[in-house]
C-alpha cells in the first residue's frame, strides 16, 4: 500500500479553498459597488427633490412664477427622467404644469381688453393652482420618500 504524503492533501485542497476566498471576495466587491451606486443614486434624487422643494418655495413666498425659475426647473425635470419611476415623473410634470398655468394666468391679468368676469376667473384659476401648490410642499416628503430611503431605495 502506498501512503499520501500530507503535501499531496494541500495541492489538492488548494484550489477549491482558492476558489472560495476568490468568490467571497467577488461577493464583497458586488455589495461595495451596489451601496456605492445607492449612494449615489440617493445623492441624484435628494438634488431633485431639493430643486423641487425650492420651485415650490420660491412661488408659494411670491405667489407668483417667476419664468426663469420654470425655464430651470424645466432642466432639472428632464434629468429626473433617468432617475425616476413613470408616476413620479407624471407628479413632477404636474408641478412643473401648474407653475407654467400660473405664469400663462398672471400674463393674462395683465391685459388690458379683460372683462371684470375675465379677471375674477384667471385670479381665481391662479388661485386654485397656487393652493394646489402649497399643499404639494407637504406632500413632496411623501412622495419622493420611497426613492429616498436608503433601505429600501427603488432602484
Amino acid at each position: 500500500m502506498c501512503e499520501v504524503h500530507w503535501t499531496e492533501y494541500f495541492q489538492r485542497l488548494g484550489p477549491p479553498i482558492i476558489a472560495l476566498l476568490v468568490a467571497y471576495i467577488a461577493y464583497q466587491q458586488w455589495r461595495v459597488s451596489r451601496q456605492t451606486f445607492r449612494e449615489k443614486l440617493f445623492d441624484r434624487r435628494f438634488a431633485v427633490f431639493d430643486e423641487t422643494q425650492l420651485f415650490i418655495h420660491e412661488i408659494i413666498k411670491s405667489g407668483k412664477v417667476d419664468p426663469v425659475n420654470i425655464r430651470d426647473y424645466s432642466r432639472r425635470f428632464r434629468r429626473a427622467a433617468f432617475l425616476f419611476d413613470r408616476k413620479m415623473l407624471d407628479y413632477l410634470e404636474k408641478i412643473f404644469k401648474c407653475a407654467c398655468d400660473m405664469n400663462t394666468f398672471a400674463m393674462m391679468l395683465e391685459a388690458d381688453h379683460l372683462s371684470e368676469d375675465e379677471r375674477k376667473a384667471y385670479v381665481k384659476k391662479h388661485m386654485d393652482e397656487l393652493s394646489w401648490l402649497m399643499e404639494q410642499f407637504e406632500v413632496l416628503y411623501e412622495k419622493f420618500r420611497p426613492y429616498l430611503n436608503l433601505e429600501e431605495n427603488r432602484l
